[in-house]
């Protein structure tokens, strides 16, 4: 399954615009949370008002850091290609790790884990599924539409030239 130029292109751009996105909120200097914790903790009472205990801040904020993720380990696919899929594995367990020691050793209001490491690889993981399905897709398309050309081609074709064309002459 490859990559279609122009997908690949448009994916190395968005890879581009992420990655400074991702930046900022890794080494935003205060916990990026903070100005919402609030608003969180009054979503996490109302899930959990409704028996719904899994519902917990640290449960959001894993889901949060899986969604972060997520346009990593797609993009990265998309521009890898799908017989280096694992690359985008690697690559995104790679970020992450970085992340979460620039986060220990650089930004004492921010809390590196190991959790986090785990959350974020995840996301890469389901990212780059994500990117096998549509490469996948997309190459089935490319499949059924190959067919149909030459289906229409050997319908236009006189008898004896379609019996030439099958057998190889």
């Amino acid at each position: 399954m490859r990559t279609p130029p122009r997908l690949r292109g448009i994916a190395a751009l968005l890879a581009f615009a992420y990655a400074m996105l991702l930046a900022l909120i890794a080494f935003w200097p205060t916990p990026v949370d903070r100005p919402i914790e609030g608003t969180i903790r009054r979503v996490v009472e109302r899930f959990q008002a409704h028996n719904l205990e899994f519902v917990t801040y640290s449960f959001i904020e894993s889901m949060a850091n899986v969604a972060l993720f997520l346009p990593a380990g797609f993009l990265l696919v998309l521009i890898l290609g799908a017989r280096r899929w694992w690359l985008s594995i690697v690559i995104g367990v790679a970020i992450s790790t970085a992340i979460e020691l620039g986060q220990h050793y650089f930004l004492s209001a921010r809390f590196a884990t190991m959790n986090d490491v785990l959350a974020n690889t995840a996301g890469a993981i389901a990212g780059t599924a994500l990117g096998l399905l549509l490469l996948a897709a997309l190459q089935l398309r490319d499949v059924r539409r190959h067919r149909e050309a030459i289906n229409a081609m050997s319908i236009r074709l006189p008898r004896s030239n379609r019996e030439r064309a099958a057998s190889g002459r």
